[in-house]
């Protein structure tokens, strides 16, 4: 099971899901406006490692995990953020997990990303108030949706 570990930084707090394959990303200071925060869940490391830093280059936090189960389990952003989901993980389905999320009431922006979306995943999307992006990810599109999303 990942947990949720604090670890305290030079200055500001580092969230870091354990067992994510990453080292610690996304800072939150209680002391600053909080700036938007987007959580990546993807089995695939690589790919949380380079949108990860991608979109802190572009200013924003970042929180990362790489199962629909850990991200259930995740305190998400209070302030301004957007979920940025894979379908196809282990376990979980991406869906299934934004579906739990939205049957506890949580109401994060969230793109599914996936590759052939069939129809009903399609209207399980839409149901859930959730942007539908097929992989691959070509160009700039994953990173100006989020920021339409934010």
């Amino acid at each position: 099971m990942t947990r949720l570990r604090w670890i305290k930084d030079a200055a500001p707090k580092t969230v870091w899901i354990e067992g994510s394959g990453l080292a610690p990303r996304a800072s939150m200071d209680a002391n600053s406006p909080s700036r938007p925060t987007v959580v990546i869940v993807d089995d695939d490391a690589g790919l949380r490692k380079a949108l990860s830093f991608l979109l802190e280059v572009e200013g924003l936090d970042v929180i990362s995990c790489a199962t629909g189960e850990a991200l259930i389990s995740l305190p998400l952003p209070e302030g301004p953020g957007c979920l940025v989901l894979d379908q196809h993980l282990p376990g979980m389905s991406g869906i299934e997990a934004l579906e739990i999320l939205r049957g506890r009431g949580v109401e994060i922006r969230t793109i599914v990303i996936t590759s052939a979306p069939d129809a009903a995943l399609r209207k399980r999307a839409l149901l859930a108030n959730a942007r539908l992006i097929e992989k691959p990810l070509l160009s700039d599109l994953l990173l100006e949706t989020i920021k339409g999303e934010l």
